[in-house]
C-alpha cells in the first residue's frame, strides 16, 4: 500500500492485532 509493500501493511495488521488484544 505504498512503499515496502508488505512489511508496511504487515507492521499495520499487528498494531491492529494488538490494539483489539488489549481492549
Amino acid at each position: 500500500m505504498g512503499f515496502g509493500g508488505s512489511c508496511g501493511e504487515f507492521s499495520l495488521l499487528v498494531i491492529l492485532f494488538i490494539l483489539l488484544i488489549i481492549v
